[in-house]
């Protein structure tokens, strides 16, 4: 309406009093043009230093806006130095923080995005690398995304890295900086990277030398780790064999968490039936078979079949077979234990 207003009339439209002055909000109309992602609609001549960081009664200024909306490139380069584009807000957010959140770095002058800039924090410690990680690290200078950078902790200790993994980033972060003691960093929750991979289902972006046994049996506060995630979300195929395997083989892993193995070995006894179930600690697979034969023998389905199949099988060939003769056993396939995992891991 106020623009249907504006246009009719001319001369408040051409008026530097009228893109200036605030209405009852506080706002005045090149703030709100700023705030909508309609700087184009405000004549160029009033683009100016002092329209751009006026602010309103919470700080935030039309430069805010415009870095938040991706509209840099409307505003004369001569507003875009390094004083102005830091700028803080009643949150300490700088029109840095917001261009980072936002994906539009790379409307922001070079010189600007320093090392010093990228880590300003704001009210909750964030930086605006700790922004960048959430939507993009493709426009970060690539000599800013180093280990020192990534690890900087916010108030609640998330580190971009925490960001990268929860908002499926991580491709963009090198590999060198991805190790375990990186991964396995916790904010004051118990997170972890590693954690908010499995949480968002990015577990596909994670190096798999991190995806081990004991990583993804890292727990947080809650008790809940990496590997109960993936079960519960029904995504084990997302884990290398070779983990499943050892994870399989823990016999720290008590009967109140006997859906991890039942998970677990549902995935692989699809891949090989005789090598999943011998992988299984002694002293727990009476309690496999007591968890199959009460939660998938009563239905008619493709596991339950493969199941009655093995349960069948077992007092006769599998029972015999003990740790020590295991890998006799797996020569006799021609091939040792390593290469059975290998082929398990291709298909």
């Amino acid at each position: 309406k106020e623009l249907h207003i504006m246009t009719l009339n001319k001369t408040n439209y051409l008026s530097q009093t009228y893109w200036t002055t605030p209405n009852d909000k506080g706002k005045t109309p090149l703030f709100e043009n700023a705030w909508l992602g309609q700087l184009d609609r405000v004549p160029k001549h009033f683009i100016t230093m002092e329209n751009m960081i006026a602010k309103n009664s919470k700080g935030m200024t039309p430069l805010h806006w415009a870095a938040c909306r991706g509209q840099l490139d409307l505003v004369p380069n001569e507003i875009l130095t390094e004083e102005n584009m830091l700028i803080p807000d009643y949150q300490n957010n700088t029109p840095l923080h917001l261009a980072a959140a936002k994906g539009h770095l790379h409307q922001v002058p070079a010189p600007i995005l320093t090392e010093q800039n990228m880590l300003c924090r704001n009210f909750l410690g964030d930086t605006p690398l700790h922004f960048a990680s959430k939507r993009s690290l493709n426009c970060v200078p690539p000599a800013l995304i180093t280990e020192k950078n990534m690890t900087v902790k916010n108030d609640d200790g998330g580190t971009p890295i925490h960001n990268a993994a929860l908002h499926g980033n991580l491709n963009q972060v090198p590999i060198n900086i991805l190790t375990s003691a990186n991964m396995l960093l916790k904010d004051i929750y118990g997170y972890t990277p590693l954690y908010n991979a499995a949480v968002q289902k990015h577990l596909k972006q994670v190096p798999k030398h991190i995806l081990n046994k004991e990583n993804m049996l890292t727990e947080n506060q809650g008790d809940d780790s990496p590997l109960f995630i993936a079960v519960c979300q029904g995504r084990v195929h997302e884990i290398p064999v070779k983990t499943l395997l050892d994870c399989l083989s823990d016999t720290e892993i008590d009967h109140a968490k006997m859906h991890y193995r039942i998970s677990i070995f549902d995935h692989l006894f699809r891949k090989n039936p005789l090598l999943t179930w011998l992988s299984i600690p002694e002293s727990h697979r009476k309690a496999v078979i007591f968890a199959l034969s009460t939660a998938n023998l009563s239905q008619d389905t493709y596991e339950a079949r493969q199941y009655k199949k093995l349960l069948a099988a077992m007092p006769a060939e599998l029972e015999k077979w003990t740790d020590d003769n295991l890998e006799s056993w797996y020569l006799s396939f021609g091939s040792p234990k390593d290469t059975l995992i290998e082929e398990m891991e291709k298909e």
